[in-house]
């Protein structure tokens, strides 16, 4: 696995990756030891540029970044379903 770190309006974000997908995104995480930093690799450069548009408040469509998340089989069908609220929306947990 590689990572990358990123400074954001909401605080230092970790990406990870298997070197194709982005498999995590982590607030207030370190990464493993067993990781290689990788900032200059393809994903990371696509998501830092997605993340800058979306901060900017002028997000882009997000399907030129490949996702593979890491999660059991209930966070990823949440993950689904997050990915359908629009773009400066809230849902709460009851709503999904």
């Amino acid at each position: 696995m590689i990572y990358s770190e990123l400074e954001s309006p909401v605080g230092k974000l970790l990406l990870v990756s298997d070197g194709v997908c982005l498999t995590g995104l982590y607030m207030d995480k370190e990464p493993l030891s067993q990781w290689q930093r990788k900032d200059e690799a393809e994903i990371f450069c696509a998501t830092r540029k997605w993340l800058d548009s979306y901060f900017a408040g002028q997000p882009e469509p997000a399907a030129d970044i490949p996702l593979q998340p890491e999660g059991t089989a209930f966070q990823k069908r949440v993950w689904v379903i997050l990915c359908t609220i629009p773009w400066g929306q809230t849902r709460s947990y009851g709503d999904l």
